[in-house]
């Protein structure tokens, strides 16, 4: 099977090189249950830089002749600037979902893996990106797409992840790189401690701790209104 390269994900705009993905598929063919599992590898650049094509050589490593089980596709996602009219976070993940939401529908066109055993692989704000579509964090992501995809995925893997983008804002201020922090502004807009938080993975798990912990408390009560009635 043939490498497939800048393949649209987009269908209002298929021409954009930042809405395209490549897909390196593995050697087994079959039904699904003897497909590869799909590797999504999401590339860092702090959402302002890199791009799919670095990634050749990995993608081309991970699905060689010693991993025959294993297909790997590397997106684009919108990338922010200092323009006032750039692109800025939730897009960069709504991006990848979308992504991720067209290699499951079509999956038969590709015939080289398994749509049900789709893995995530996240290197900085990749890892950012790819555990906000795990926690399936609606607040952020549509609801309805992000449910269906992350019913499909079996795993995710995270590398050098930022997770609280505050602390990485405030410590490269701190070592004299105030340029690269400057550069989560194009993304977050101006610096908002809570509503940067807000936006970060570390702040859906507490989110979701709490929620989880209201409703146990909220069954122990019903529990003891049977008991007592």
């Amino acid at each position: 099977l043939m490498k497939s390269n800048n393949v649209a994900y987009c269908e209002a705009d298929p021409l954009n090189p930042l809405l395209q993905f490549d897909l390196y598929p593995s050697t087994t063919t079959g039904d699904d249950k003897s497909k590869a599992k799909l590797l999504v590898y999401i590339h860092g650049g702090s959402w302002v830089n890199r791009d799919k094509a670095d990634y050749s050589s990995f993608a081309q490593t991970l699905n060689s002749s010693s991993n025959p089980q294993i297909c790997v596709a590397i997106p684009n996602y919108r990338l922010s600037n200092s323009s006032p009219d750039s692109i800025k976070h939730p897009l960069h993940t709504q991006d990848i979902l979308q992504c991720l939401s067209f290699l499951i529908e079509h999956s038969n066109q590709f015939n080289s893996y398994n749509p049900h055993q789709i893995y995530l692989f996240g290197h900085s704000c990749g890892a950012f990106m790819s555990l906000l579509i795990a926690l399936q964090d609606t607040r952020q992501l549509p609801a309805e797409t992000v449910h269906k995809v992350s019913s499909h995925i079996k795993g995710v893997f995270l590398c050098q992840g930022l997770y609280d983008v505050r602390e990485d804002y405030q410590y490269l201020h701190k070592i004299g790189y105030g340029e690269f922090a400057n550069e989560f502004e194009w993304v977050f807009g101006a610096y908002d401690a809570q509503k940067w938080f807000e936006n970060c993975p570390v702040s859906v798990i507490e989110r979701k701790n709490k929620e989880r912990k209201l409703g146990e408390e909220k069954r122990e009560e019903k529990e003891m209104e049977l008991e007592i009635f």
